[in-house]
């Protein structure tokens, strides 16, 4: 999810969040048939052992891409743990930016997410850099 914190915070910022939760539980759920069926070929005695072993491997690893790719984007909407909360407090006294920011999104009536917090990290990350540059050339 892109965030951009010199615009206006999304009010519907969880709007894609059940999509992402059902898309990683279906291939959370094929995964785990895909284990299973493996089990079942390995401990009984089928004829059809080797069809059985490429199907439930191909369920498992199919579907660990997806699972990776949905349980990254839901990280995004993690709630900010206190020494996250603490470090944001340091960033809006330092900027103006990041704390207009996080008074628009307090206004909206809803809590900071981690990828709201990972934008004003790396937005005062960028800022501290171009400002120890200006030093940089101001002493030279």
């Amino acid at each position: 999810m892109k965030i951009d914190i010199l615009r206006k915070p999304q009010a519907d910022i969880f709007k894609n969040r059940g999509n992402y939760v059902k898309l990683f539980s279906l291939f959370l759920v094929v995964a785990a048939i895909g284990l299973l069926l493996g089990a079942y070929t390995y401990l009984s005695n089928t004829p059809y052992y080797v069809s059985l072993e490429k199907v439930s491997m191909i369920l498992f690893a199919g579907s660990s891409l997806p699972i990776f790719i949905f349980g990254e984007k839901l990280q995004g909407y993690k709630r900010l743990t206190p020494p996250q909360k603490k470090e944001l407090e340091n960033f809006c006294q330092n900027n103006l930016e990041i704390r207009e920011f996080c008074r628009l999104v307090t206004k909206l009536g809803r809590p900071m997410i981690l990828a709201e917090f990972n934008a004003c990290t790396a937005f005062a990350e960028e800022r501290e850099m171009q400002e120890e540059q200006a030093r940089q050339k101001a002493l030279q």
